[in-house]
């Protein structure tokens, strides 16, 4: 309803918050009664289009909801834009109908594209997703039109539930990004000199925004669907360094632990990939910044894959690793399978940049030290018990600060 609080307590705001941003968030119950009066506040201390547009974009994501309720029943409600303004909810036309007669009630030029987008929901049609089930916007400034999605700026649906989440990547995006997720019914609104077809848009991986942030290429499987045996090698490239894990998933969304595992080496990065069985699974990857509080930092999504195994093996489980285990650029060298045998001599191979001390802590508390070589790499043999054997590593020399980087588990 008009005058409902746009932003509460946990609701994820712009990071760095602008006046033109904070001037949009506190917009007064008696500016919101129509399209032209909230046009004209929103407006008011704009010093140019590109402010104009900005300050639409935050007012229209902090401000709407999904429609969960229509999205759940297919009984959508008036998508105009008075009746979004009135309602406070909407699909994705509703969203850009909005944002469109706001933009034009403030002089800007603007279009509603209509055409399909692929959502994380969706990652089971790589290879052929459906027709025009979306829409978003097209705003001309200074004679050079921008891309933007009021809709998946606003947040997303989970479980259900709409979650309000303010994401600024869906904000002029470049339309060398945007093409991941959004093709245009009209193909001149990829706004791109060289076209992509639907089938190329078909066959591409799934990718979110810290995709693009963390300027990640990728080296040996650029398309979204992964064929193969019962391993395979995935090799990618960052901008920027972050520690990166990965998640095997079976065809209904269920986890499936011990068969992904990420080396990193620098900005490069090798994903050993395997699978149980035969059959269809979904492997994404998840990073966050290096050099960030990992106590308060989240993995987030950056992209899913569409894997297509035709063998497996699920006796040969990996590893498990932790997030030191990417943030130390660790590399497992032996042994690869995380369960061990009980009463077998086993070698622990680790190489480690930069490490001081490494040792092999056991569930029942004895600490294994690990034997630095000539090579760099940090070894040591034990006899296997019934216990959990964890390599931890200290980077700094204190021998105090320790971080879990690997995990095996001796089994009968």
């Amino acid at each position: 309803m008009p005058g409902a609080s746009p932003h509460r307590e946990g609701d994820r705001l712009p990071t760095v918050v602008t006046q033109i941003d904070r001037y949009a968030l506190d917009a007064p119950d008696s500016v919101e009664s129509s399209i032209n009066t909230l046009a004209a506040y929103l407006c008011k201390p704009s010093r140019d289009d590109r402010e104009r547009a900005k300050a639409i974009y935050i007012w229209v994501t902090s401000h709407i909801a999904y429609d969960t309720d229509a999205l759940r029943s297919g009984n959508y409600r008036d998508t105009s834009a008075s009746a979004v303004l009135q309602n406070r909810k909407a699909v994705c036309s509703g969203y850009a109908n909005l944002y469109k007669a706001l933009a034009d009630s403030a002089g800007l030029n603007a279009i509603v594209i209509t055409g399909t987008a692929r959502s994380k929901d969706m990652i089971n049609m790589i290879g052929g997703t459906p027709d025009s089930n979306h829409a978003w916007n097209a705003v001309n400034i200074q004679g050079q039109w921008e891309l933007l999605d009021a809709t998946w700026g606003a947040g997303y649906v989970q479980n259900g539930r709409f979650v309000r989440e303010y994401d600024d990547f869906y904000f002029f995006t470049s339309p060398e990004s945007l093409i991941y997720t959004h093709y245009p019914d009209d193909q001149q609104w990829q706004l791109l000199l060289s076209k992509v077809s639907r089938k190329a848009f078909d066959s591409l991986p799934l990718v979110k925004p810290n995709f693009f942030r963390y300027g990640i290429r990728l080296i040996s499987h650029p398309g979204g669907v992964i064929s193969m045996a019962d391993k395979e090698s995935i090799t990618i490239e960052t901008r920027v360094g972050a520690d990166i894990i990965a998640k095997l998933e079976d065809k209904d969304g269920g986890d499936i632990d011990g068969f992904a595992v990420v080396q990193r080496n620098g900005n490069n990065y090798l994903i050993r990939l395997r699978t149980p069985d035969a059959g269809k699974y979904y492997l994404t990857l998840y990073s966050r910044e290096t050099n960030t509080n990992k106590q308060n930092s989240m993995y987030q999504d950056i992209i899913t894959y569409n894997v297509q195994s035709s063998s497996g093996n699920k006796d040969f489980i990996m590893p498990k690793t932790y997030g030191a285990y990417s943030s130390s650029q660790a590399q497992i060298i032996q042994p690869w399978r995380r369960n061990l045998k009980v009463g077998t001599q086993v070698k622990f191979v680790i190489a480690i940049p930069k490490a001081k001390q490494v040792s092999i802590v056991t569930s029942d508390n004895k600490w294994i030290s690990m034997n630095r070589q000539p090579d760099g790499t940090f070894s040591v043999q034990t006899t296997i018990g019934y216990n959990k054997y964890s390599v931890c590593v200290n980077m700094d020399g204190n021998g105090t600060q320790y971080e879990t980087l690997v995990e095996y588990q001796g089994v009968m």
